[in-house]
């Protein structure tokens, strides 16, 4: 969803939670784009809303996140400015997607509880439920593999922004 509200403003390309939706977990960002006249792309992330595809908790979803950014270059031109902005898995996934080479018109990511890496994130999980995750890891991770396509240690939104220079306000 699209918001147009000042032409030539920054584009903010929002990404929500795990499990969430745009219209939930964006609401605080589409707020704040209202208020300061600021554009706003808002997305159900792969395999939510009505977005298809399997969840990658970023891994596949930081590509997605280029996309989008290609999809506002395409439409407003190459100086159209940009932030990333996203919560939880849609803020890891705006992390992870500085390792892929932005374009210069990426102006900066507002980070809301993104996390270090995919793997972390669902060892915690498992912590949580009170299970063993050196038994639960190894097979929530060889299923990814198996069954997804995709390597749980891939990503990592740490790594990317080490080598970022694209200012980042972390929340």
């Amino acid at each position: 969803h699209l918001y147009i509200r000042q032409p030539g403003a920054p584009i903010v390309v929002f990404s929500h939670g795990y499990h969430g939706i745009y219209c939930r977990d964006g609401y605080g960002m589409y707020r704040v784009t209202k208020k300061k006249d600021l554009n706003i792309l808002m997305i159900d992330a792969r395999a939510h809303g009505l977005s298809e595809g399997d969840i990658t908790f970023g891994i596949r979803e930081r590509q997605d996140f280029k996309s989008w950014i290609e999809y506002v270059i395409n439409r407003f031109g190459n100086d159209q400015p940009i932030l990333l902005a996203g919560v939880s898995m849609g803020a890891a996934s705006a992390l992870m997607s500085t390792a892929l080479g932005l374009p210069d018109n990426v102006k900066g990511i507002v980070a809301d509880c993104g996390y270090t890496k995919p793997s972390e994130i669902l060892k915690q999980t498992i912590r949580e439920m009170k299970l063993p995750t050196s038994v639960f890891y190894p097979i929530l991770r060889l299923s990814a593999r198996l069954y997804g396509g995709f390597d749980l240690e891939a990503g990592k939104a740490i790594d990317a922004v080490s080598s970022s220079q694209i200012p980042i306000l972390f929340i």
